[in-house]
């Protein structure tokens, strides 16, 4: 696959600030492989979650951020909080590529509004090389300890019928 390095210094090449960058190769039938990759995009007092695509080996990207096209908003299953959902993707994103076709998964700290708990974690698939995240493919996978998460992890079964997750328990 790609190095992380490599993708870095195309993204910075195309203006795009990313550090604690994941990077996968998406396998497609209908043509070359994509290159798609996550990250921070950390500005002035912001912390948000980006994502690109190239579908010419890095050449060029379609890069978007959670601040400005928001993923799917997860909803928080406590029913004294019924109506909310997650504001906003906040970075340490990780992705992998699932399955044969088209299909890639990314995973980021999520901030959760009014709960005790402040960060949680939230995966997405995408099933068109990570053009779109559709709600159906959005679900919060924790509910971890009072003080959050951090440095969440993923990997796919090759025969693309699960996805493990882990993250750090913040204590």
């Amino acid at each position: 696959g790609p190095s992380n390095t490599g993708v870095n210094r195309t993204l910075s090449q195309a203006g795009i600030p990313a550090n604690e960058l994941a990077v996968t190769t998406v396998p497609s039938d209908k043509g070359p492989p994509i290159l798609f990759a996550t990250y921070n995009t950390n500005g002035p007092k912001t912390v948000s979650s980006g994502w690109s695509r190239s579908k010419n080996g890095g050449a060029t990207w379609s890069s978007w951020r959670d601040a400005t096209t928001p993923l799917p908003r997860l909803p928080i299953t406590d029913p004294s909080f019924a109506g909310y959902s997650h504001e906003a993707s906040v970075g340490d994103t990780w992705t992998t590529a699932v399955g044969p076709d088209m299909v890639v998964a990314m995973v980021s700290v999520i901030s959760v509004p009014n709960w005790p708990i402040r960060t949680d974690v939230g995966l997405w698939v995408s099933t068109d090389g990570g053009l779109t995240f559709p709600p159906e493919g959005a679900l919060r996978v924790s509910e971890a300890g009072s003080n959050g998460v951090d440095g969440p992890k993923m990997v796919a079964d090759p025969s693309g019928e699960a996805i493990w997750v882990w993250w750090f328990s913040v204590t």
